[in-house]
């Protein structure tokens, strides 16, 4: 388990040579459910999120690159706090929505670590 842990966080590449062009996509989505308190004081936070990017670089030498990227957030939380003292019972609920389109630049040094194999630490 370990080894394939390290392993799928561990970039290769094997064409580092000046020059040349490294397109990159990722993203990831995360829909989540959080409780917290006891009947008579709870709060639940229910969230969705997504973050999408891409990326371009361009080898300056053959082990440097240099590039820039364009990232985007999306957001959704519903937050319910509810509250019961005595016999009178609250409910809180608040909707928070955010949007964000962020722009990046990089450098990066690739090392040899095998014979035809560089990577970027980690």
């Amino acid at each position: 388990m370990v080894t394939a842990t390290i392993f799928s966080t561990l970039n290769l590449f094997s064409q580092t040579d000046k020059g040349k062009t490294i397109i990159s996509i990722d993203g990831n989505y995360i829909k989540s459910t959080t409780e917290n308190g006891v009947t008579q004081n709870q709060n639940v936070t229910q969230g969705k999120y997504l973050d999408v990017g891409a990326s371009i670089g361009c080898f300056i030498t053959n082990r440097f690159i240099a590039g820039f990227g364009l990232d985007y957030s999306w957001e959704k939380e519903v937050r319910t706090n509810n509250l019961m003292i005595n016999k009178y019972y609250q409910t809180e609920r608040t909707n928070i929505k955010s949007k964000a389109l962020l722009s990046n630049i990089f450098l990066g040094y690739y090392y040899p670590i095998a014979d035809r194999y560089m990577s970027t630490p980690i």
